[in-house]
């Protein structure tokens, strides 16, 4: 499964807003739950699970399908516009959860004016497929981040339309891939990092006793003498 994110702005609607505070010692804790809503072309399930659309939906099949949606005044929006199955009660759950997301809401004029949340939890997801292929996503996005500045700006956002953008965490690269030979080649910079092993020093040689240099003295005559006598 690919990794969740909407890079694009996606108009919602703001259907529910939480903006609690505790008090952490001198300081004032903002935490956030926001809900919000989209309503829109099937195709935007793709973005939660590659199998969900395929799964709810499907082509077309017959002329009868395509006057019955006349009939009943429904408006196609998607390429697989029709139901698979009508036994399915909305809202339906999807147990997917996504944390330490970056959210930025659009308030209109762009740039700087954006309100920018991090530490974004995602959760509580909910879909009501529709027949023609359009289909509602409710989800709540909650923060323990959120600063004062940003809580008068999210209080202005409840009940109106907007647009987020909801972009995941990055990943931090390991420092070595994995490989044989990237492992062979740390293990060499290593080594070459490393200082040189310690040479131990030599103990200082024993000086002999008087008894082991008489002796020594006696065999160096002796063989002298030998040496003579030849």
């Amino acid at each position: 499964m690919s990794v969740f994110q909407l890079p694009n702005f996606l108009p919602v609607k703001v259907a529910g807003l939480s903006l609690p505070a505790r008090k952490k010692g001198a300081e004032i804790v903002h935490t956030t739950d926001i809900v919000v809503e989209h309503e829109g072309a099937n195709d935007v399930l793709d973005l939660f699970d590659a199998e969900l659309l395929d799964m709810l939906y499907r082509e077309i099949e017959s002329e009868a399908e395509e006057k019955q949606l006349s009939l009943d005044s429904i408006q196609k929006v998607s390429k697989k516009p029709v139901l698979r199955t009508a036994a399915l009660q909305a809202p339906i759950a999807l147990s997917l959860k996504w944390v330490g997301y970056e959210l930025t809401i659009d308030r209109g004029l762009g740039g700087d004016s954006n309100i920018v949340v991090d530490e974004i939890e995602i959760k509580r997801i909910r879909i009501w497929p529709k027949e023609g292929g359009t289909v509602k996503v409710m989800m709540h996005l909650q923060s323990k981040h959120v600063g004062s500045v940003q809580v008068g700006q999210l209080r202005e956002l409840l009940k109106l339309e907007t647009k987020i953008r909801l972009l995941a965490p990055k990943v931090k690269q390991d420092a070595i891939d994995g490989s044989t030979e990237a492992f062979e080649a740390d293990k060499a910079a290593n080594a070459a990092a490393a200082p040189a092993p310690k040479t131990a020093p030599r103990p200082p040689a024993r000086k002999p006793t008087k008894a082991e240099q008489q002796a020594a003295a006696r065999e160096a005559a002796t063989a002298a003498f030998a040496g003579a006598a030849h």
